[in-house]
């Protein structure tokens, strides 16, 4: 079987100074072997309201291919029960393989979200092809 496994760059946009800002970003993963569909979840932890986040994983093109990258349900509802101002999601951005997520909740600052755990931000699917 085929361990799958990312790497996470990450940025993240608070209301807090710079030195203050602290955040968790995991990926949920699995194990599969070649052809099978693997789910995966960014779950985001924050210990201060946020107005956004940014972030990039990488794979090894080797071994899987990102088949989507879908809004999690987080993301779907967190500008007042609506999507973000700004959400931008790519597949295989320039290096790749990989996908990144930029998010602006609110322009306007009407809305953030509240420090907390758990949030599913961004689900994955991804194919294992090695």
């Amino acid at each position: 079987m085929t361990s799958f496994r990312v790497c996470l760059g990450l940025g993240l946009l608070t209301c807090l100074p710079p030195q203050a800002q602290t955040a968790v970003y995991t990926v949920t993963g699995g194990m599969g072997e070649t052809g099978d569909v693997l789910s995966s979840q960014v779950l985001f932890d924050t210990v201060s309201a946020s107005q956004g986040w940014s972030f990039g994983i990488c794979h090894d093109g080797a071994l899987l291919s990102i088949l989507s990258a879908t809004n999690g349900a987080t993301t779907a509802t967190v500008n007042n029960g609506g999507p973000p101002d700004y959400n931008q999601t790519n597949i295989d951005p320039f290096p790749g393989p990989g996908v990144t997520m930029g998010v602006v909740i609110s322009f306007i600052g009407l809305a953030t979200l509240p420090a907390g755990s758990g949030y599913d931000i961004l689900d994955m699917e991804y194919e294992v092809i090695g």
